[in-house]
């Protein structure tokens, strides 16, 4: 999946990359709201894949990794046509602007969050927790009873801020030998019974 198939990086940027404890780049900060009734989710379009996945490659970025190991994770980063057909693809808007998408996919009572990514300029602004939402809510409506989450080790804390709990590791499908942290959320659980680590 994809805030996900990454080793840690070499080193974090100084900027949006840096996060301490276990807060992070895509939390929302406590004034979020006041931004995200401007954020509209539709469906992806197929004419827009391409400028989705290059979304996705300059949110991935900002965890500092370099351009080896972002040409590494290049197709997986990539949207393809058949994949609207076998997935659920939301993206989010705010105006006229491009602010993020969420992809899952069901397989009987699993979900897997394959993709999460939110425009960097955009971080922090609420999109993310709105597209996770999106996300568990789709699943649920299709029978899921957990989502399956590989997260990049710089989004961990903001998945497990959302409920979801640390449930080993997982093989990186981009990077040979390296591994990922796996987090399971239990979607038949209210969400105020849930556990929010670190919050």
């Amino acid at each position: 999946m994809i805030f996900s198939q990454s080793p840690a990086p070499r080193h974090q940027p100084h900027a949006r990359g840096e996060h301490a404890g276990n807060t992070s780049v895509l939390d929302p900060p406590a004034t979020s709201w006041q931004n995200t009734w401007m954020i509209h989710l539709r469906d992806a379009r197929q004419n827009e894949l391409p400028s989705l996945s290059a979304l996705c490659l300059r949110s991935k970025a900002v965890w500092g990794y370099d351009d080896a190991f972002m040409i590494a994770c290049r197709t997986e980063l990539t949207l393809v046509p058949d994949e609207l057909k076998s997935t659920h693809v939301q993206v989010a808007e705010r105006g006229t602007i491009v602010a993020g998408l969420a992809q899952v996919k069901v397989t009987d009572t699993d979900a897997d969050l394959l993709k999460l990514f939110v425009e960097p300029a955009l971080l922090r602004s609420g999109v993310g927790s709105l597209l996770f939402e999106w996300a568990t809510a789709r699943a649920r409506s299709l029978g899921a009873v957990r989502m399956v989450i590989e997260a990049d080790p710089g989004a961990a804390a903001f998945y497990e801020r959302m409920g979801a709990c640390h449930a080993g590791f997982a093989r990186s499908q981009s990077i040979p030998g390296r591994v990922l942290p796996r987090l399971l959320l239990e979607l038949d659980k209210p969400a105020s019974i849930r556990p929010r680590v670190g919050s």
